[in-house]
């Protein structure tokens, strides 16, 4: 239920909804997530779907199309991910996929205000790109204008807009790459 202006709801349609409505996932899903304006499922047998906005480069398959729409797509060249996480952003800022590979790095993809993790941003990424230096991760989550991600040691690493000190770093400072937060007890 909620808005659905992208298809995000999955019931073939871009209506929203105040109820709860059946969304048209593949048999067998094992885990799901959602974004701002995306939803994922992952099934049984390894794979990741998508829907909602593809027009962001949603479904990472190198097009902008919103391919991705009110029904299920297959992510073809994602499989088996240990953990998917959706962030929204307001306007053009953020709007991006994190997904967790099974080998501890973490794939990213969609509109880039600083949150694809790659170095670069204010640019759209309509494939997948690797967050850089980040191995051994564990777990990840995705907030408004933000990605985390914690790696085996106990560490955790942040990067996105950061306009309202989100990341923890204790800066406004916008941060393209992952950054190593040191967490205070």
């Amino acid at each position: 239920w909620g808005a659905n202006g992208a298809g995000q709801l999955g019931d073939f349609t871009t209506t929203d909804s105040l109820v709860p409505v059946q969304a048209a996932t593949p048999a067998n899903v094992t885990r799901i997530a959602a974004g701002g304006t995306s939803s994922f499922a992952v099934t049984a047998d390894g794979k990741l779907w998508l829907w909602g906005a593809g027009s962001l480069g949603f479904v990472g398959d190198g097009t902008f199309v919103s391919s991705a729409g009110s029904v299920p797509t297959l992510v073809a060249n994602v499989s088996n991910p240990r953990a998917i996480a959706g962030s929204m952003g307001l306007g053009t800022v953020n709007d991006i996929v994190a997904v967790l590979l099974q080998n501890g790095t973490v794939l990213t993809w969609g509109r880039n205000g600083y949150s694809l993790g790659n170095g670069v941003h204010w640019l759209a990424a309509n494939g997948e790109e690797r967050a850089t230096g980040l191995a051994g991760v564990t777990s990840i989550a995705a907030g408004e204008h933000h990605t985390l991600a914690r790696k085996s040691d106990g560490t955790v690493w942040a990067w996105g807009f950061n306009d309202s000190g989100q990341i923890g770093d204790g800066t406004h400072i916008q941060r393209s790459i992952p950054r190593h937060i040191r967490l205070r007890a």
